[in-house]
């Protein structure tokens, strides 16, 4: 779901620079999505869970990081999406 997410920020128009962290992207994308920012934040969560933490994601929160990503590409959020490609 991380990969998908930097894939989806990318061709929004925002994606993440070398430099930051999971945690930083994360934050920047909260800031310019407030609306998404709980599916934004679980999602990174797990991804730092799997990746530093080298914890399993187990069904339960697969569940919820399938709901998340439902969320982040619902056409309801696409205006928001749009209008942060033309304003960069």
């Amino acid at each position: 779901f991380y990969a998908a997410l930097l894939a989806w920020a990318r061709r929004t128009g925002h994606p993440r620079h070398p430099a930051e962290t999971p945690c930083e992207f994360a934050a920047r994308l909260r800031g310019l999505f407030p609306a998404l920012a709980p599916e934004i934040e679980r999602i990174v969560e797990a991804f730092n869970r799997e990746a530093y933490g080298d914890v399993a994601t187990g069904a339960d929160r697969l569940d919820e990081m399938r709901a998340a990503w439902r969320r982040v590409t619902s056409p309801r959020h696409w205006p928001a999406r749009v209008g942060r490609w033309l304003r960069r």
